[in-house]
């Protein structure tokens, strides 16, 4: 089953891409039936490309150790155990190194994807690429 995303939870976008690229086949399929049906098909730019599954793989990628460090930080803290300030500000640190990482791993990509979209589309899909 797919799940969606919500507003409440903090790892919901994660969980939700999560489960996507596990049910990518599934979904692919459903597109494109979808997609050839005459009743409320959808439309073609509803079917996904080869690069919007990378995009949310990586993505995915990148929120997987919040998602990890979130629900190990969950705790009431009443004994000074989980979610104390002494585990968080490490934690912190360490997902900034990763996000760092990533920006500096992710940033030649993002020049490739810029030359290969045009500059009308990434503005329709609200994407604000950094000059490199």
């Amino acid at each position: 089953m797919v799940i969606s995303d919500n507003a409440t939870r903090w790892n919901s976008v994660y969980l939700m891409i999560e489960r996507a690229l596990k049910l990518r086949d599934a979904i692919d399929l459903m597109i494109k039936r979808s997609v050839e049906k005459k009743q409320k098909p959808l439309s073609k730019e509803d079917e996904f490309s080869n690069d919007d599954w990378i995009i949310l793989s990586r993505t995915a990628e990148i929120l997987k150790p919040f998602y990890t460090f979130t629900v190990r930080m969950q705790s009431r803290a009443s004994r000074g155990g989980r979610g104390s300030l002494w585990e968080v500000l490490p934690t912190l640190e360490f997902l900034m190194g990763i996000l760092e990482n990533k920006a500096v791993e992710y940033g030649k990509d993002l020049t490739e994807f810029r030359r290969r979209k045009d500059p009308e589309t990434l503005k329709q899909i609200d994407i604000d690429l950094p000059d490199y």
